[in-house]
């Protein structure tokens, strides 16, 4: 048995006995309360949503217009495209009156939220822009938080001042330790 996947599919196909086809349209998945539990499959290759019950996508909302929007489905994904709806129409919280819809798309409708599902992968979004010469402006001040406590297990850092006897203790006794251990290597090597 093959399995294809496909986002758009004539009337025709659809309807055929002898097609052997898992269908995977777009869809419209609900996300405000009161319409978690309401999906639109996109079937057609231009449906209308609005408050009316003669619109394929009913949303009965009175923040939906009666016919408050249409979507249009163009390479296997869809356009959103409000029509002069009293409360807008919304992708990613932008204000639109057209846009083409991409897979993760949280489209609203006067005060409904949709989540915009399709198995057509969207183009990959461009990275930013680097942001060159941004001034930088140093610190006037650098003062110690009240609460602050050290954490480390290094203990307090000791300043050069009372680290200076101990800090020439410390590397002449390193210095002797190389210097007997290189002496040894060469004898061992040589004698």
């Amino acid at each position: 048995m093959q399995i294809t996947f496909l986002t758009y599919l004539p009337k025709e196909l659809r309807n055929s006995k002898d097609f052997n086809t898992v269908i995977a349209m777009p869809r419209l998945i609900g996300q405000t309360t009161e319409f978690q539990e309401v999906t639109f499959e996109l079937t057609e290759a231009e449906m209308h949503l609005g408050r009316l019950p003669e619109n394929p996508m009913c949303v009965a909302h009175g923040s939906v217009s009666g016919r408050h929007a249409v979507l249009t489905n163009v390479d296997g994904d869809y356009n959103v495209k409000d029509l002069n709806s009293t409360n807008g129409t919304r992708v990613n919280g932008t204000k639109v009156m057209q846009q083409k819809l991409t897979r993760g798309d949280m489209v609203q409708f006067g005060n409904i939220v949709f989540l915009y599902d399709s198995e057509v992968g969207g183009d990959a979004m461009p990275l930013p822009e680097a942001v060159r010469g941004l001034p930088l402006n140093p610190s006037n001040t650098s003062v110690r938080p009240a609460d602050f406590k050290n954490t480390s297990p290094l203990g307090r850092r000791i300043s050069d001042a009372e680290a200076s006897p101990a800090k020439w203790i410390t590397w002449g006794l390193g210095s002797l330790a190389v210097l007997s251990v290189g002496f040894m290597l060469f004898r061992m090597l040589f004698s």
